[in-house]
């Protein structure tokens, strides 16, 4: 399952990876013309899920919110198999660079590809276009009980500068420039 990640741009084509033995993801930057599928996918994830991306009460995400994410520096992990669900998105991580060469990360996956090595993938496409864009330290704030997560920004390969915890948050910062 350990397949190579290139380092994504809106030129190249898609990488491919095997998730299980039926399903291939696709993982792309997104683009302005995702706006309506990755409503859709946000639609389509779990109350929980929604409310450990959000940090909020798991509610569907405004139509504006949608539309600023999908022009958004990011990444998306599309479907990428025979059959109607061919081209949905299926996981999606979003950077918002704060122009001093830090960023701040939010990551999602399909809640039935969770734990298949999907939001590894997506990690590491993240972490390559955060390098593209000129961030050298990524932050992502979590639920102290979202582990996966947790363990996700840890086992990135990066140095870990900050882990804070504050009122049932975690906020974990990584320096990009130096390896773990």
């Amino acid at each position: 399952m350990d397949a190579m990640i290139t380092e994504p741009t809106r030129s190249t084509a898609r990488q491919r990876e095997l998730v299980d033995r039926r399903r291939r993801v696709s993982i792309r930057p997104i683009e302005p013309s995702d706006a309506s599928s990755l409503s859709d996918f946000y639609a389509a994830l779990s109350p929980r899920s929604r409310h450990q991306r959000f940090l909020g009460p798991g509610g569907l995400p405004p139509p504006e919110q949608i539309a600023k994410l999908s022009r958004a520096a990011g990444i998306v992990g599309v479907l990428n198999e025979p059959g109607p669900r061919d081209g949905e998105i299926v996981a999606h991580a979003s950077i918002h660079p704060d122009g001093r060469g830090a960023a701040e990360a939010a990551f999602a996956v399909a809640d039935e590809l969770q734990g298949q090595g999907v939001g590894s993938r997506l990690m590491a496409a993240t972490v390559a276009l955060a390098l593209r864009v000129g961030v050298h330290r990524l932050s992502a704030n979590l639920y102290v009980d979202n582990l996966p997560m947790r363990r996700l920004l840890v086992d990135a390969g990066r140095a870990l500068v900050s882990d804070t915890l504050e009122a049932g948050t975690e906020e974990i910062t990584l320096d990009l420039d130096r390896a773990a």
